[in-house]
């Protein structure tokens, strides 16, 4: 290049130069397309990765919407098992409810039955008093009890009877003639007897005790159930003109057109060992050959017992009347 003239040298110098611009130029488009491909891959990549996290979304998506099935398909499962045992235990319900009403029914018919066996019914209750109901709720028989210690009364122990009262409430104005005389003898036996206390000293005599006095009531109730069938039906069947009853006595007024015979007999009623009794307490002959001797032969040959009244009106009718 010493050896190169000017001109040479500024030939050479502007090759150069344009070898320079030349190669910069080359590097730029290499840098270029380096980047563009750089950039291609670094998209590429990115889309890969997009596919990949789609793919995993849309899995987890079909996954979670699976689990979703099974959790309804379980739930659904489990409420129609529910549904199912509540149906059967509604129906297992249902069985025992009928049979429940049908051991009611039972229960209230045999509860019935008793009712109409039973004289008395049981009315206010506490620990110091119970008060028991006849005839109707117009007899009243008080039991008072000796007052125990609270762990005695929650034990259920005996207790002691110290009062046994009797009440009657019929009410004489409203009530049928036979149900006073009904009263009348059930009230006489009552105050007749003395010792209540006595005899029936505990919690334990009660039931002897409800036994006794009913016995007396049913009697003289029947009596009563007597006298008023007596007045319905005993013209037609024995020749009865009039029944009615005064106090504890029973006036019987007897009429037949076929013997030509009519008279009245009053019969005095009385409780001898619970049992109803008889006597003649007077005798009126209207008009016929009936005596009050009759009568009380009558009355003395039958025994005491069930319907006696009615027996002794049926021979009397029997005797004197046909």
């Amino acid at each position: 290049m010493r050896h190169f003239s000017e001109n040479e040298l500024k030939s050479f110098g502007a090759k150069l130069k344009e070898k320079n611009n030349f190669f910069k130029k080359l590097a730029k488009v290499k840098s270029h397309e380096m980047k563009e491909e750089l950039y291609s891959n670094l998209v590429r990549t990115s889309r890969e990765q997009q596919q990949k996290v789609r793919g995993k979304i849309e899995e987890a998506d079909k996954t979670i919407k699976h689990l979703d099935e099974c959790i309804f398909s379980d739930a659904v499962a489990d409420k129609e098992r529910q549904m199912s045992d509540l149906e059967l235990e509604k129906k297992q319900n249902s069985s025992k409810l009928e049979q429940i009403k049908e051991e009611n029914s039972s229960l209230q018919k045999q509860i019935d039955i008793l009712n109409m066996m039973s004289e008395w019914r049981l009315g206010e209750r506490s620990n110091k008093s119970t008060c028991f109901t006849f005839l109707h709720g117009t007899m009243f028989l008080q039991l008072e009890y000796e007052q125990l210690e609270r762990s005695d009364a929650d034990s259920g122990c005996e207790k002691k009877i110290t009062n046994i009262a009797f009440k009657f409430e019929l009410d004489p104005e409203k009530s049928q003639p036979h149900a006073r005389l009904v009263h009348k003898l059930v009230s006489q036996y009552m105050e007749g007897e003395s010792g209540w206390v006595e005899k029936y000293s505990t919690s334990q005599d009660v039931p002897k005790l409800l036994h006794d006095v009913s016995l007396v009531v049913s009697r003289c109730r029947m009596l009563g159930e007597e006298i008023r069938l007596l007045k319905m039906w005993g013209g037609l069947r024995f020749d009865i003109l009039d029944i009615n009853c005064m106090d504890t006595q029973v006036r019987v007024v007897f009429s037949s057109m076929k013997r030509c015979s009519k008279f009245e007999v009053v019969f005095d009623v009385s409780l001898t060992n619970q049992l109803c009794a008889f006597q003649v307490q007077s005798f009126k002959n209207v008009f016929g050959s009936s005596s009050i001797q009759q009568i009380e032969d009558i009355v003395a040959s039958l025994a005491s017992g069930r319907k006696l009244l009615t027996r002794i009106i049926k021979k009397i009718h029997e005797t004197l009347l046909q």
